[in-house]
C-alpha cells in the first residue's frame, strides 16, 4: 500500500501549525501497515519526535486504563455494573448520587457536569491531604440531570470509578493496573507517574507551558485535576507511546472477536463494553462515531470503538475491519491557544482517518465527509 499521501498530510499538520510533532500508527488485525514519527517532541529545545516518544494520554486514561479496571475487577470479584454504586459502597449512601450506577458513570449519564475545578482547592494543601479532600468534594457533588436521563461528557464520572477501583481492589488503581493488566501483558510503557515521587525517566512529548504551575510540563500531568489529585487519577494522568497502544488494542481485538486460544480479556464482559448503550451515542468507557460527523472520519463502520485526549492524543479501532488508527501528537504544546480556536486538530483528525481508509480500499462511507 502507499501510504505517501498520509505522510504528506502528517507532515502538512506539523507545517501548518495543527501540531508541533506527532506519532502515527495504522495496523489491520495483528500487522502494522504504517509506523512514523514527525516534527518536535519540544520546541524550546528542538528534540526531535521519535516513535519511542512517551505522550501524556490525557482522556484516552479513561478507556485504557479506568475502564479497563472495572472490567477487571467485574471479573475477578463479580463487580456489578449495573447495581447502584451505593450498594457496591455502603459509605456512598450519603452522596446525593449514591444512587447512580457504574455502567452510567462510564457511559457519562450519571447525570454530573462536565467538569469542575477541584486543583483551586487544592494545589496549596500538602499532597498527602489531597486524595481525601478531593473526595470529600465528590461527594458533594450535585447532579445537573436525572441519572441516565441525558449524557454529558464528565471526568467528574471517572474520578469516582477510579474512587470504586480501588476499594474493590485494595490498591491505587496505578498498582492495579500495574499487577493484573500492564504488567501482565507485558505493557512497560504504559504507566502512570505518582508526583510524590521521582518521574520515571523517559523521552516525553512536551506539553503545555502551565501558568499556575510556572513550568513547561514534560512528564508531570497536563490535567490540573489530575496533578492535583497527585498524578492518578480515573480521568487523566495514564502516560505510553503507540506501540504500547497498539499492544493493548491488539489484545482488546483479539480477545472481542475471539481469535486466539491464548485470550487475556473475558470476551462477554468486551461485547457489552463496546456495546451502544441504550439511547446513547456510547459505549462503557470507549468513544462511538456519531451518526453524522465523527473524528474518526466517514469510513469507520458503526462498530468501531475510540476515543481523544485534550493533549492531541486519539485511537480509532473499527472492530468489524480490524482495522486502527492510533495517533498521538503534542497539540497544546507550548499553548493549547497557539494551535487555533476551535483547535486545528478538530479538523484534522476526520481527514487524516478518511485518508488512511481511502489507502487501506476502505472506501464505503457511513457518515458525512468533512474536508479541511
Amino acid at each position: 500500500m502507499n501510504f505517501d499521501p498520509v505522510d504528506t498530510l502528517m507532515k502538512a499538520g506539523v507545517g501548518s501549525g495543527v501540531f508541533p510533532g506527532g506519532v502515527l500508527l495504522v495496523f489491520r488485525k495483528n500487522r502494522v501497515e504504517f509506523f512514523e514519527s514527525y516534527g518536535f517532541s519540544d520546541l524550546f529545545s528542538k528534540t526531535v519526535m521519535t516513535r519511542k516518544t512517551i505522550f501524556d494520554l490525557a482522556s484516552l486514561t479513561k478507556p485504557l486504563a479506568t475502564t479497563l479496571a472495572m472490567m477487571e475487577l467485574s471479573r475477578k470479584v463479580d463487580l456489578s455494573m449495573t447495581r447502584p454504586v451505593c450498594d457496591l459502597l455502603p459509605g456512598f449512601a450519603s452522596a446525593t448520587w449514591g444512587h447512580v450506577t457504574c455502567s452510567q458513570l462510564l457511559s457519562h449519564s450519571a447525570g454530573f457536569q462536565a467538569y469542575h475545578p477541584y486543583y483551586l482547592r487544592l494545589r496549596d494543601l500538602p499532597i498527602s491531604d489531597r486524595r481525601v479532600i478531593l473526595r470529600n468534594h465528590l461527594l458533594d457533588e450535585p447532579l445537573v440531570y436525572p441519572p441516565g436521563n441525558g449524557c454529558i461528557y464528565s471526568d467528574i464520572g471517572f474520578m469516582i470509578l477510579e474512587w470504586i477501583v480501588e476499594q474493590f481492589a485494595g490498591l491505587r488503581m496505578d498498582r492495579f493496573l500495574d499487577q493484573h493488566v500492564y504488567g501482565p501483558l507485558g505493557l512497560n510503557d504504559l504507566f502512570f507517574n505518582d508526583l510524590s515521587h521521582p518521574i520515571r525517566d523517559v523521552a516525553y512529548a512536551a506539553t503545555e507551558w502551565c501558568p499556575w504551575r510556572h513550568r513547561l510540563l514534560r512528564g508531570q500531568v497536563h490535567d490540573d485535576n489530575a496533578w492535583a489529585a497527585g498524578g492518578v487519577c480515573g480521568h487523566a494522568g495514564l502516560f505510553g507511546n503507540a506501540w504500547e497502544i497498539y499492544r493493548l488494542l491488539m489484545q482488546l481485538l483479539t480477545d472481542y472477536r475471539d481469535e486466539s486460544d491464548d485470550s487475556f480479556f473475558d470476551q462477554q464482559l468486551l461485547s457489552g463494553c463496546f456495546a451502544s448503550q441504550p439511547g446513547l451515542e456510547r459505549a462503557l468507557g470507549f468513544d462511538l462515531p456519531g451518526q453524522s460527523y465523527a473524528s474518526c472520519g466517514q469510513f469507520f463502520s458503526p462498530r468501531s470503538i475510540g476515543h481523544l485526549g485534550f493533549t492531541g492524543t486519539s485511537f480509532w479501532m473499527d472492530l468489524e475491519k480490524g482495522i486502527g488508527v492510533i495517533l498521538l501528537t503534542n497539540r497544546v504544546h507550548p499553548s493549547r491557544y497557539s494551535r487555533g480556536n476551535p483547535p486545528l486538530i478538530r479538523r484534522f483528525r476526520p481527514c487524516l482517518h478518511d485518508m488512511v481508509m481511502k489507502v487501506m480500499g476502505c472506501t464505503s462511507p457511513y457518515r458525512s465527509e468533512f474536508s479541511l
